[in-house]
């Protein structure tokens, strides 16, 4: 059990005075009042913005600028810093909170410059805050801030304010300096310690300060970052550009009109800072361009009037018919839940009368496909579809078993092979024995995996199914893979608990990319760059395809981003 909140409540309660004051955002100030019973600088009764604001402005100011706040306003720091519930990932709220008060501290209204980039760095303007030093994603400097303890999981950090102003301290305490509306009230909106005011004063009022004081100080690190912030606003979109939905949330474009290139430096691009893009128009099949996810885009060409009809239509664009080796649906762009477009394509022969083709997050899809009366029951029949029995009623058969990434694969099970009281179950796109007592193995491929999993199976035509394969730590799991997509040269593996594909060559003439350290079985073929096996965040090898005329701007880089091939600029 993490217990590492109360446990830092604790030690505030245990180790420092007890006039200690404690800054944290104001999520945690009722804990901290009555856990650790120390004073916190703000709580959940936020009715006083301004104060609101002064506290996110210490917390998203640079280091030095932040240490002459809070050296008038506290004794010590709390932050949440672990795992992906940290307090970076709030920080952007203390910046538009501080910007709403303290006009210039972002460079514009919604503090698009602050946040963390796709590729995980974080602005100019996150990567200097104190609040990203000391969650301890950057060195925090020791001249103005102390670790004095982490929780043992590392996700409570404490760090003491040095060289704190014991003039300003003694001015809080002393009771007089209390403002409130009637004695005894909970409503006092108080005021600050006059050497506060004065930092405040001559950065946000441009009121003179001593000579070599602290306030002048803070007032030239104050104006000079405003300046900075002012420089870096976009300039305006210049005229005679290209038509299209970009320009609602692009900004600092230009067009060469002799190399035909598009050029913003301010993409909006959804929960991260605004992206630089460009953009070869020849390369887009109509003269209009989007704006996807901080992307250039060009504007898909319509759907072809002989696509099959469908769910996908409404949300995939770009379509045709592919007739090769089988008669293929092609979608240049299929929206995903996140907002980003995907090619897809799909057989058409696996979804037959009355099934239709749907887009399922990206993915094209097939639904509507009936099982037959006379197979099984069993859960597997709420996400499998297309179930009959072959082999003269020996084997069930499923065309479309959904799997976790959203793909539906073909499943097979052997009737004999799951016993009363046992059932069949969807695992991943693998029908499986739950319940009951599952049949013997046939013979199992070769490969490096049997070093290191044990009671393994055939099942169906071609997945192999591992009952115990051990992780870097010991522990067992249960996994599978389609041996059909792993064949020589390439071998199965044992991944950390999951049966992988290694060594699936790769084809020649291929772009270069990070993709290529995460993905095998890549090809290049009529401006369409496929990967068979491409890793995803899971450790599943998925399939996955990529326009080369999306990623033919200047700069752009190909990348694997959690099993889908994307273009970087």
């Amino acid at each position: 059990m993490i217990d590492d909140y109360r446990e830092a409540y604790w030690w505030l309660r245990d180790h420092t005075p007890e006039d200690a004051r404690v800054m944290a955002w104001w999520d945690y100030g009722y804990q901290i009042t009555g856990i650790a019973n120390r004073t916190t600088i703000a709580d959940g009764n936020t009715w006083n913005h301004e104060h609101i604001a002064l506290l996110g402005l210490c917390l998203s100011s640079p280091v030095e600028e932040a240490h002459i706040i809070a050296r008038h306003m506290a004794d010590y720091v709390l932050v949440w810093a672990g795992a992906n519930k940290d307090d970076v990932g709030k920080s952007s709220h203390m910046a538009r909170i501080a910007n709403s008060v303290y006009k210039g501290h972002c460079s514009e209204d919604d503090c698009d410059s602050y946040g963390i980039y796709p590729d995980g760095r974080p602005s100019k303007m996150m990567g200097s805050a104190l609040i990203y030093s000391i969650t301890g994603r950057s060195h925090t400097d020791e001249r103005y801030f102390k670790e004095v303890y982490y929780s043992r999981n590392k996700r409570v950090r404490i760090m003491q304010i040095l060289d704190v102003s014991e003039e300003s301290r003694r001015w809080g305490l002393d009771p007089k300096n209390r403002i409130c509306d009637a004695p005894g009230s909970w409503y006092c909106p108080g005021h600050y310690p006059p050497a506060l005011r004065q930092l405040l004063a001559a950065a946000t009022e441009g009121q003179a300060s001593p000579p070599g004081s602290e306030a002048e100080t803070y007032q030239g690190l104050y104006k000079a970052r405003l300046l900075e912030r002012v420089a870096e606003r976009p300039p305006a979109n210049e005229p005679g550009l290209p038509e299209g939905s970009y320009l609602g949330s692009c900004r600092g474009c230009s067009f060469d009109r002799a190399r035909h290139l598009l050029r913003c430096s301010h993409c909006r691009s959804p929960g991260t800072p605004s992206l630089s893009s460009e953009l070869d128009l020849t390369t887009c099949p109509l003269p209009e361009v989007n704006n996807i996810r901080g992307s250039l885009q060009c504007e898909p060409k319509p759907n072809a009037p002989d696509i099959p009809p469908g769910g996908y239509a409404d949300s995939c664009k770009g379509c045709e018919m592919r007739r090769g080796a089988e008669v293929s649906l092609f979608c240049s762009h299929c929206s995903t839940a996140d907002g980003r477009q995907i090619a897809s394509s799909f057989a058409l022969v696996r979804c037959p009368a009355p099934g239709k083709l749907d887009n399922q997050d990206g993915l094209l899809t097939c639904k509507g496909v009936p099982n037959s009366a006379d197979v099984p029951t069993g859960p597997y029949l709420g996400s499998c579809q297309g179930c009959h029995l072959i082999e003269n009623g020996r084997v069930v058969s499923c065309s479309l078993c959904r799997s976790a990434s959203g793909r539906q694969l073909v499943a097979q099970h052997e009737v004999s092979g799951c016993q009363s009281p046992g059932s069949l179950d969807n695992q991943d796109g693998l029908l499986v024995c739950v319940g009951g007592a599952q049949g013997g193995s046939v013979g199992t491929p070769d490969g490096p995996y049997k070093s290191s999993c044990s009671d393994c199976s055939i099942v169906g035509d071609s997945m192999l199914a591992c009952k115990h394969c051990r992780d870097k730590d010991g522990r067992q799991h249960t996994t599978s893979y389609d041996a059909s997509r792993c064949v020589a040269p390439a071998s199965l593996h044992n991944e950390n608990g999951m049966l992988t594909c290694q060594g699936v060559p790769n084809g020649p003439d291929l772009p270069e990319g990070g993709y290529l350290g995460s993905c095998q079985g890549c090809y290049l073929r009529k401006g369409v760059l496929g990967c068979s096996h491409c890793r995803s965040t899971s450790g599943q090898q998925l399939e996955s395809l990529l326009l080369m005329s999306e990623c033919s701007a200047k700069g752009a880089e190909i990348q694997n981003s959690d099993g889908t091939l994307w273009c970087s600029v």
